[in-house]
């Protein structure tokens, strides 16, 4: 639905501009932040496991899980954009 409204919106104005922000800032923060979330879902169902086989004696999470999950935001967030740039199939602007 959104690429159907920003495809439209670039015939109407003829600008490319909504083109650019959704291949290189929407796409990737998209991607960004799904990953930060499946590397903190993965942590928080590690720790539970570890907790509740009592190898951990409380649950605890702390801001080293956050950086720990900003790898994953990176990791996706840069492997989206670099796709987008070296995708053949789309015409230059």
């Amino acid at each position: 639905m959104l690429e159907a409204i920003s495809k439209k919106s670039v015939v109407k104005k003829g600008s490319k501009t909504p083109f650019i922000v959704n291949r290189f800032i929407i796409s990737p923060l998209k991607a960004g932040f799904s990953g930060f979330a499946i590397f903190f879902t993965v942590l928080i169902f590690t720790k539970l496991v570890a907790y509740g086989f009592g190898i951990y004696p409380s649950f605890e999470m702390d801001i080293n899980d956050v950086w720990l999950s900003l790898i994953g935001f990176l990791l996706l967030f840069l492997i989206r954009l670099l796709e987008n740039l070296s995708n053949k199939n789309v015409k230059e602007f």
